[in-house]
């Protein structure tokens, strides 16, 4: 078996590498000028703190989210919000369960050490578990925003905002002020 980095690395290690990899291809994507309504370059450090804190699930901000990102910008923060709010490490958990792929020894360790478990016994089922709750939860919240926003605003901008508001409210419970204008 060859000899790899990610086998000499410890849990805590893996994690923020995972992590830290996760937040660079973040602020990576949210730079690039796609990402911007004006389609221009977004600056390293705003593009970096955005995806760090979607990540984190911290909900700050340095630039107004609904004025500085395109649709492309909005869906990577949404989805770094959401690998957050779930743990890179649930969902990755569940891929490995949906292939029905073993996990070895070490993989479990991660598993156990991110979602603070202490035995790996039903480990699978509590991923699912995580899994369909928040996305029961999410889908529940989007249907009821849909109701008011998709008359207001039309089929596709009305879903978008009511996907991207679900997501912040459930994950990021800091959330207080909401305006649509």
């Amino acid at each position: 078996m060859k000899n790899r980095i990610i086998d000499k690395l410890t849990i805590p290690q893996i994690v923020v590498s995972i992590y830290l990899s996760l937040i660079l291809i973040g602020g990576f994507l949210l730079m690039l000028p796609v990402s911007s309504q004006a389609g221009t370059w977004t600056n390293f450090v705003d593009a970096i703190f955005t995806a760090t804190s979607a990540i984190c699930v911290t909900g700050q901000v340095t630039l107004n989210t609904a004025e500085h990102w395109s649709a492309f910008g909005q869906t990577i923060i949404i989805s770094l919000i959401q690998i957050g709010g779930l743990g890179f490490l649930t969902i990755w958990m569940l891929f490995f369960t949906i292939r029905g792929e073993k996990v070895n020894l070490k993989q479990r360790n991660l598993v156990l050490e991110t979602l603070n478990l202490s035995s790996s016994y039903g480990m699978q089922d509590i991923v699912k578990s995580i899994v369909k709750v928040s996305l029961t939860i999410q889908a529940l919240g989007a249907l009821a925003l849909s109701f008011v926003l998709i008359p207001r605003l039309g089929l596709s901008t009305g879903f978008f905002i009511q996907s991207f508001i679900v997501f912040q409210l459930l994950i990021m419970q800091d959330l207080i002020y909401l305006e649509i204008v």
